[in-house]
């Protein structure tokens, strides 16, 4: 299935998966739920504070971005229950989820539509309680790099699971992220004004 074509007056329903509870506040795997926090926290879009709301199972803030308006969510429940947040949503492919990749390197972000999970626990409990995978991915590089970039993923999957959600982000690794938030605004505004399509080839050309 390709993207379909979006008008410049799009609702999207947003979520920032990770893990609820301080410990894992820092870490790379809740990377998706820490950039929609820095978005409200940050003048650079219009949207109201979080408030909880038990039925969605989700932190909830309202907004616009251009023409578009958009409901951010960030689960209340793990990451693995991560679908429960996104229950009511009727049309899957006005659902955007940011979540963390291990697959890409530090810091960067590169965006999917009707892909498979990659293993991600997050997105699979999507998937199955919608029953589609067809939904906008913004996927947030967290693997780790040398001194030349390239990337040093962890050998093993407990490795992996450890590297994700045992460790906070370092200080350097903090810094690459603290320029995302203005990149993600700046994502959504163009998806808002051009399109999943023309935003993809923008993007992941990169």
């Amino acid at each position: 299935m390709t993207p379909r074509t979006y008008s410049s007056e799009e609702n999207y329903t947003v979520i920032g998966l990770g893990n609820p509870g301080e410990k894992y506040q820092r870490t790379p795997h809740n990377i998706g739920s820490s950039l929609l926090k820095r978005l409200v926290d940050q003048p650079l879009g219009d949207f109201e504070d979080f408030t909880a709301n038990k039925y969605m199972r989700a932190e909830i803030s309202k907004g616009s971005i251009g023409s578009s308006m958009l409901e951010l969510r960030i689960p209340t429940v793990y990451m693995n229950e991560s679908g429960e947040a996104v229950r009511d949503v009727q049309d899957p492919s006005s659902l955007l989820v940011i979540h963390d990749d291990i697959d890409l390197p530090m810091g960067t972000l590169k965006i999917s539509f009707n892909r498979g999970s990659g293993g991600h626990n997050g997105i699979r409990s999507i998937e199955k309680v919608l029953e589609s995978r067809t939904f906008i991915r913004f996927r947030i590089g967290v693997c780790p790099v040398d001194s030349e970039g390239r990337m040093r993923k962890p050998s093993s999957h407990n490795g992996v699971s450890s590297y994700l959600v045992d460790r906070d982000l370092t200080v350097s690794e903090q810094e690459k992220f603290d320029q995302l938030p203005k990149r993600l605004y700046e994502t959504l505004q163009l998806l808002a004004e051009r399109g999943l399509e023309k935003t993809m080839n923008n993007v992941n050309t990169k």
